[in-house]
């Protein structure tokens, strides 16, 4: 497979989650900056200040049995970008009633561009069962704590520096168009995605948490 192409002025964040113990989840977060473009330790700063600020607005969010890891920073503007791990690791203080590992708190994000298909999500590992209504659903006040501590997290982080580089703006990256139908030997036909010659870098103008439970299957352990 061909690499990605670079994505001048912006990085990407993974965050790194244990669910008791276990490494199930991951959070994969693109933030625009402006200046130069990081060095290795100036990622590493970056990455502990993702988990730190994660920690001050999230961690009340999470069940007791989960953790944030460290997070890690690539940088995007070249196939040589820098990249680097940091933070320190933090535990959930909601409390110890839980929910299945796969149970999410899905943030939606809207961007200027309408398109048809999938639109930019988040799939945290927030609550616990006393966050769930007798409805099935997160309830309602669950849901603005939810929304207040992800937009926290991500308002919190604008601004940041390391060496040259201050972040600027959360922002989803497209790096595919479409596609074409392609015939395979076993005779099935599977989209394949048209690569664009230029990713578009776009700004979240919003961000919503979903009353509806998400779930990430691959985040449930096999028994």
């Amino acid at each position: 497979m061909t690499p990605l192409p670079p994505v001048p002025g912006a990085i990407k964040s993974n965050l790194h989650w244990a669910i008791e113990g276990n490494v199930l989840a991951e959070n994969i977060l693109h933030f625009a900056y402006t200046g130069g473009p990081p060095s290795a330790g100036d990622c590493a700063a970056i990455a502990t200040e993702l988990v730190s600020v994660a920690s001050a607005h999230m961690n009340a969010l999470v069940a007791s049995s989960v953790a944030m890891n460290q997070a890690e920073v690539t940088d995007l503007s070249s196939d040589m970008g820098a990249t680097a791990f940091g933070g320190v690791t933090w535990d959930g203080t909601r409390g110890t009633d839980l929910v299945p590992p796969g149970a999410c708190a899905v943030a939606s994000h809207q961007i200027a561009r309408r398109y048809r298909g999938g639109h930019p999500r988040t799939y945290l590992p927030f609550g616990i069962s006393s966050d769930i209504d007798t409805t099935g659903l997160w309830k309602a006040a669950s849901v603005t704590a939810f929304y207040d501590g992800f937009q926290g997290f991500i308002t919190a982080l604008d601004g940041f520096s390391a060496g040259s580089t201050t972040l600027s703006g959360f922002v989803c990256i497209s790096y595919f168009s479409g596609g074409v139908w392609t015939l395979f030997p076993s005779g099935a036909y599977k989209r394949i995605p048209t690569k664009r010659s230029s990713p578009l870098v776009e700004p979240v103008l919003a961000s919503s948490v979903n009353a509806v439970i998400g779930s990430q299957r691959r985040r449930n352990r096999d028994i």
